[in-house]
This record gives C-alpha cells, sequence and structure tokens, in this order.
C-alpha cells in the first residue's frame, strides 16, 4: 500500500498483439479423443480443440506477459514502472510498480528465453 514512484521513469504500454489460438495437436482440434476401447473422451491437453498463447511485450528492457498487461490497458490514469525490475543472480526479480486513479499494484516480469 502506497509504495512510493517519486523519481522512476513511467512507460506506455505498447500496443497488443492478442491472445493466440492453438490448434491442439494431441486430439487435431476436435476436443475428443479415442480410447484403445474405441469411446470418445474429452482430450486431457485441452478444452474445446485449442490453447492460448499470449505473446510477451517487452517494456523498459523487461518482458511481460500480455495476458496481464491487456487486463490492466482498462485502467484510468494508468502509469507503468517496470524500472524496479531487476535480476539478481538467481534470486526472483522485483515487481513492476503500476498505478492508476484510486489503486495501484504490482506485476512480475517473465525472465527473457522462459514462457
Amino acid at each position: 500500500k502506497d509504495f512510493n514512484v517519486e523519481g522512476l521513469e513511467s512507460f506506455e504500454i505498447p500496443t497488443l498483439d492478442g491472445v493466440i489460438l492453438h490448434e491442439c495437436e494431441d486430439c487435431d482440434g476436435t476436443g475428443e479423443q479415442t480410447c484403445d476401447m474405441g469411446h470418445k473422451h474429452e482430450c486431457p491437453e485441452c478444452d474445446d480443440g485449442t490453447f492460448e498463447e499470449w505473446p510477451k511485450k517487452e517494456i523498459g528492457g523487461h518482458l511481460f506477459s500480455e495476458r496481464f498487461l491487456s487486463k490492466m490497458t482498462a485502467l484510468p490514469g494508468l502509469k507503468f514502472f517496470p524500472s524496479v525490475t531487476t535480476w539478481d543472480e538467481g534470486k526472483p526479480a522485483h515487481p513492476a510498480f503500476f498505478t492508476f486513479d484510486n489503486g495501484q499494484g504490482l506485476l512480475m516480469p517473465i525472465r527473457k528465453g522462459e514462457a
């Protein structure tokens, strides 16, 4: 509550690409698989024959999932401060701060090269 962002550089969230839907390879996009006995069953790998891939965006030198950035973009008066995020030799990163009208929050970055 009430973290201090004074002196930190805020960044605009760039235009987002949006979710990418891929066809499930296990069920060929049908959402069903046939068992050894010939019965149709719900695919254990997906819900409906597809799965989502959320792109990453680099902001202020750090990667963030569009899944969470997309939820933030509608916040009124949004200011995003990714510069507080650092990686310390295997230690967890610090979250980026964001503020908006009547609120504030934290968002963890993604390590480069990781999903």
